[in-house]
């Protein structure tokens, strides 16, 4: 039953970044009131918004009266990682910045599109020289105890969770729970002794591809912080297998784990100055602390802070888990 779930479509599944209208009422505010804040002045022909559902931010497309374009993000915190960005304001509580337009489209989960991020991805993934401060990084320590000791500190409360909300009472967050409590994680870090400033949420709507220039661009940087490298790594290139693995024909499978072959012994180049080197199934193992951490953050959210809005992600986190496992295990019987 769990398998006929996995691999299946999800939020990242489509990779076409379009863009619809905006009512006159928004187009004029961002006219007339934030657009003068920047010191970069924009003489707008048009204005239109990304045709998507987005947590965090409201992202807009600024098109001038030559046709340059240019993208404003609107958002509750300031973006302090992000290269693209060219200016940025506070108004009414609310960060705006200007980013520089990348054409493109986000990763497909194609051969194609794998091959162009596998030879030039490795480079700007790990080539990461934001400033990371103290109160913004993650306790990855306490992740890993939670992910190998998930039953015994988490079980009552994720019970709870599926008692209280029944449409997340279902088959695949009761075999996570059934499938923790009979089979423990045991999962250790190889380079204990050495953290990275790295993308741990390196996912595919977060990077552009541009087919025929070949190119690829990470186009946010917020969720970078001190890791220790085979987590956000590992995390990265399970949801790149999964998005692949979610649409390329069975024949092409092989091919695909060949490509990512590939693109471990290019990080495995770049590391070598410190002493790293990884195999892929180290790090699909690894990657599977950030799926624990996401259980355990939804969990603390909802039973410490009475907050219930990143509930909808928790089956998608346990089928994570099985996807994980699978592409582990299958890993070992190809490569």
């Amino acid at each position: 039953m769990i398998k006929s779930n996995m691999f299946q479509k999800d939020k990242y599944f489509k990779s076409k970044i379009d863009w619809k209208e905006i009512d006159r009422i928004q187009e004029k505010k961002i006219i007339d009131r934030v657009l003068p804040l920047f010191k970069r002045k924009i003489l707008v022909k048009n204005i239109k918004q990304r045709n998507v559902n987005l947590i965090n931010s409201e992202i807009f497309l600024v098109i001038d009266h030559i046709g340059h374009k240019t993208v404003l993000s609107k958002r509750n915190k300031p973006c302090k990682k992000n290269k693209l960005i060219l200016e940025e304001i506070e108004y009414e509580a609310y960060f705006y910045s200007l980013l520089s337009y990348i054409e493109g489209d986000h990763f497909d989960g194609s051969l194609s599109h794998l091959n162009i991020l596998s030879q030039n991805l490795p480079s700007q993934f790990l080539s990461n020289s934001v400033h990371i401060e103290k109160e913004s990084e993650i306790n990855y320590e306490k992740a890993i105890e939670g992910a190998n000791n998930f039953f015994s500190l988490y079980g009552a409360k994720f019970l709870k969770i599926l008692q209280d909300n029944s449409t997340y009472n279902n088959n695949t967050n009761l075999k996570f729970l059934s499938e923790v409590k009979n089979n423990p994680s045991s999962i250790s870090i190889k380079y204990n002794n050495i953290k990275l400033p790295l993308n741990i949420d390196l996912h595919p709507h977060n990077i552009i591809i541009n087919r025929r220039k070949k190119s690829v661009t990470i186009i946010d940087n917020d969720t970078c912080c001190l890791v220790y490298p085979e987590i956000a790594i590992g995390f990265h290139l399970f949801k790149i297998i999964r998005h692949s693995l979610s649409k390329v024909k069975n024949s092409e499978k092989g091919h695909l784990y060949k490509i990512i072959d590939s693109y471990i012994k290019k990080i495995n180049i770049l590391l070598a100055d410190k002493d790293i080197y990884f195999k892929l199934t180290e790090l699909i193992e690894a990657g599977l602390v950030e799926i624990y951490r996401r259980i355990i953050f939804i969990i603390e959210q909802y039973i410490d802070m009475d907050r219930k809005e990143w509930l909808s992600d928790i089956s998608m986190h346990c089928l994570a888990y099985f996807e994980n496992r699978y592409i582990k295990d299958t890993i070992k019987n190809i490569l």
